[in-house]
């Protein structure tokens, strides 16, 4: 952004035309400029009462002084759950003491991290987050791209790789990765009614299995898709469209 002229213009123009989300990237390693770079994307996202994602990969402590400005950006700005930072490589690189301060400022300032628990990628400590009150979610990243082969838009399977990248194998354990490509997800984004209550929004997914845990252990694929109320596919054939 910074080092092609007319970028944060154009940046600027697209959050005009309502685009969701202010982003930012690697501000060290690529911006070659951290404070600069967050300075911009912050103040966009300000100015248009948008939220901010940072993809953060700088390794180690380059990752943590980054993370300690995106910290001091957003209480500055009271963005307080408005701030996520995806991947954060750096949080599984860092000594105990300097890793639990960061993830407790993260939490305390409402700051989500995203991981996909990608197996070539430093794993991040995502007992010690979640233990810290850290809103921590999960996605599918690149979809069988050339970011990473693995992608296949299935939250559930996503739920099976972070598990087996964080060594989480209990039923809890299993329980809890779904609940954070799914519910906690859902949270992360600002979303509203993501839970199973009276009013919410009719969409959930049937699998046949004895427990959550069960299910993100084989991922089963015959499944029932539901969307605001209507199934629109079942055991992998979609339903008929709305109206015939």
């Amino acid at each position: 952004m910074l080092g092609r002229e007319g970028t944060l213009a154009r940046m600027e123009d697209a959050t005009k035309a309502g685009a969701d989300i202010v982003g930012g990237i690697d501000p060290a390693t690529i911006e070659r400029d951290p404070a600069r770079h967050l300075d911009a994307i912050f103040a966009l996202a300000n100015k248009y009462a948008k939220p901010v994602d940072i993809h953060l990969h700088e390794p180690g402590e380059l990752g943590a002084f980054c993370v300690e400005l995106i910290l001091e950006r957003t209480r500055a700005l009271s963005l307080q759950g408005r701030v996520m930072v995806s991947h954060a490589y750096c949080l599984g690189m860092l000594e105990a003491q300097r890793q639990r301060s960061l993830i407790d400022a993260l939490a305390a300032a409402g700051i989500a991290v995203m991981t996909v628990g990608g197996p070539s990628a430093p794993a991040v400590p995502l007992r010690l987050m979640r233990q810290s009150g850290l809103v921590v979610v999960s996605g599918a990243d690149g979809i069988q791209g050339t970011w990473e082969p693995w992608g296949s838009g299935d939250m559930l399977e996503r739920a099976k790789y972070l598990a087996q990248r964080n060594g989480m194998t209990n039923d809890a354990d299993l329980e809890e990765t779904a609940h954070i490509c799914t519910f906690v997800g859902a949270k992360g984004l600002g979303l509203t009614h993501d839970e199973l209550t009276p009013g919410c929004q009719g969409d959930l997914v049937l699998i046949d299995t004895r427990t959550l845990a069960e299910a993100v252990a084989i991922t089963p694929q015959n499944r029932t898709f539901i969307c605001r109320g209507r199934v629109v596919a079942s055991e992998g054939i979609l339903a008929s469209p709305i109206g015939r």
